[in-house]
């Protein structure tokens, strides 16, 4: 809970009667202190200054604001190119109805926009992901509020984490015919290879009538044995579409 307190400080003036400097008796005499008589209307008269505890207290007053927030999930993991990312919520408190995202500067750096006030609805709150930016994890920090000054205290910390999409560049390979041919793509001279990459393909489309062409699936590299029938070189195409994790490269 968060506290606003205001407090109010009470100035005192001191008066100061400054008689000139004489060593005679009689102003001696003069400058001795007066003797309180008693009475209300003597010239000097010691006055007891007092400020009650209630006083004062009555000054400094604690405003408690309301309580306001939100339960959030799990933090998103999106694929390269992924322009959004859902971050869901749940048990809000308060009726939070509007929120703000400051994003770190590496986040920044990348084309990440910090949020201000918009509008709650629904979970998940939609997280834009700049398609450009490099695989890694960025950093944010996140708050709800209401019109009615809620905001909760501390911020929410979040984060995005973009992994590597796969894409590989078309690779051509000679084989003898009936001999095992295996093609393995490498990160960077084939294109993005993220390591764990694996590999899908249906039959190869072929000519001259070749043989043993097959379908995989999963596989660590592209692999099949082929048989060519004629006496002139003939072709198989294969159609590869490469996974890394969760993210699915183009065919």
């Amino acid at each position: 809970m968060r506290y606003c307190i205001i407090t109010l400080v009470i100035g005192v003036v001191l008066c100061l009667l400054i008689f000139p400097l004489d060593l005679s008796g009689e102003n001696l005499n003069s400058m001795k202190p007066p003797v309180h008589s008693g009475r209300t209307n003597d010239r000097y008269s010691n006055r007891n200054i007092s400020v009650r505890n209630d006083e004062l207290n009555s000054h400094n007053s604690i405003y408690p604001l309301p309580d306001c927030g939100i339960t959030l999930g799990p933090n998103p993991t999106v694929c390269s190119g992924t322009t959004i990312a859902d971050l869901p919520y749940s048990a809000p408190i308060g009726n939070p109805d509007h929120y703000s995202i400051t994003w770190d500067a590496t986040a920044l750096g990348q084309g990440f926009t910090n949020v201000w006030n918009a509008d709650l609805g629904p979970s998940p709150i939609v997280l834009s992901v700049p398609a450009g930016a490099t695989p890694g994890t960025y950093n944010g920090t996140l708050i709800v509020s209401t019109p009615a000054s809620c905001v909760s205290d501390p911020p929410y910390p979040i984060s995005v984490t973009i992994n590597p999409t796969p894409s590989i560049t078309d690779m051509t390979a000679a084989v003898c015919s009936g001999a095992t041919f295996t093609v393995t793509p490498v990160n960077v001279t084939n294109g993005i290879v993220p390591a764990g990459t694996t590999y899908s393909w249906p039959a190869p489309t072929v000519t001259g009538g070749m043989t043993g062409g097959s379908a995989g699936s999963g596989a660590s590299n592209i692999s099949g044995t082929l048989t060519n029938p004629t006496n002139t070189a003939q072709t198989a195409t294969y159609t590869v579409t490469p996974t890394s994790g969760t993210c699915v490269g183009a065919t």
